[in-house]
């Protein structure tokens, strides 16, 4: 497998055995798999779901993936794919023969997911939550992510994905799954607060090393990510996490000098909208809420100078 597009396969049948448990799947369970890899994961969640589509970069994966009348895989980088199309089925699937339906050729796929990590850095991740859609057309996701590349899966899932997901079980690298649950600590960060707007985060359990091949030199852990309902949370996401990334971009100073240059450009009153939030302006970032900054956002964009 390219170093590039190198992650850590999932081997202990145990760990698999208790992913396939916290995903509580049924008959007609349908399941989004990003990154199958060798399959060991998708091999047991075939037994328990009706469908099963998994996506997959590396060209080598998708041509030994097993067949299974109920398992559609898709070539392609899920970064670059439309979401709505990949829930909707409108993506072509990879056929045995691995032709024109495939996404990428072998030959320029480790270039593009390099390519693909850089622009999603910068992507803004903050669409707007639509209506979802009905229950019963629900998706699960599973995945075990790379580690380099998991805050740009995770940001894409929940800003577009979100009215199509039921939940996620999702590996990821432990001190990943600390950072999403801290909020309002030392450990917060503005991606703390981008994942709890989107979804309810818990961690269900720790993983060592010695489950993957080739083993990893950190812990990891498997979480769980609900999507939240509309309207939890009242502030435009777009403006919201503005001010969680100017805050947390200086987050040793206080909420008035770091979020004085955000306020300048929206022309708005900084002190009436912390007094308006009931926020002091000696507090940090990680001293704030979600809710604190829903009702900052709201204050600044209620504050606009003539």
């Amino acid at each position: 497998m390219p170093p590039a597009l190198g992650q850590h396969l999932l081997k202990d049948q145990n760990i698999i055995k208790k992913i396939i448990e916290a995903a509580g799947l049924q008959p007609d369970s349908r399941v989004l798999e990003i990154g199958p890899g060798a399959g060991a994961l998708t091999k047991e969640l075939v037994k328990k779901a009706k469908l099963v589509r998994a996506v997959e970069l590396d060209a080598n994966f998708v041509q030994s993936l097993p067949k299974y009348p109920n398992l559609e895989i898709i070539y392609g980088d899920f970064l670059q794919l439309d979401t709505g199309a990949l829930f909707e089925g409108r993506i072509p699937l990879f056929n045995d023969s691995g032709e024109a339906d495939s996404l990428f050729s072998a030959h320029a796929e480790q270039k593009q997911v390099l390519q693909t990590l850089e622009s999603s850095r910068s992507r803004p991740a903050h669409a707007p939550l639509q209506e979802p859609v009905k229950a019963e057309d629900k998706w699960k996701v599973a995945a075990n992510l790379p580690y380099y590349i998991t805050t740009p899966i995770i940001e894409k899932l929940l800003s577009e994905g979100c009215p199509y997901i039921e939940e996620m079980i999702l590996m990821v690298q432990k001190e990943a799954a600390d950072r999403i649950q801290s909020i309002s600590c030392r450990e917060s960060g503005a991606f703390s607060y981008f994942v709890n707007y989107y979804a309810e985060a818990e961690t269900l359990f720790t993983v060592k090393p010695g489950a993957f091949s080739p083993p990893p030199k950190v812990d990891s852990a498997v979480i769980r990510l609900r999507p939240r309902k509309l309207g939890e949370i009242a502030a435009p996401p777009k403006q919201l996490f503005q001010v969680t990334q100017t805050a947390f971009k200086q987050r040793r100073k206080t909420l008035r000098k770091s979020l004085q240059p955000l306020a300048s450009s929206w022309r708005s009153d900084l002190d009436k909208a912390l007094q308006t939030a009931q926020i002091e302006p000696s507090q940090r970032p990680e001293e704030l809420t979600l809710l604190q900054f829903s009702k900052l956002t709201l204050a600044l964009l209620e504050y606009k100078k003539a």
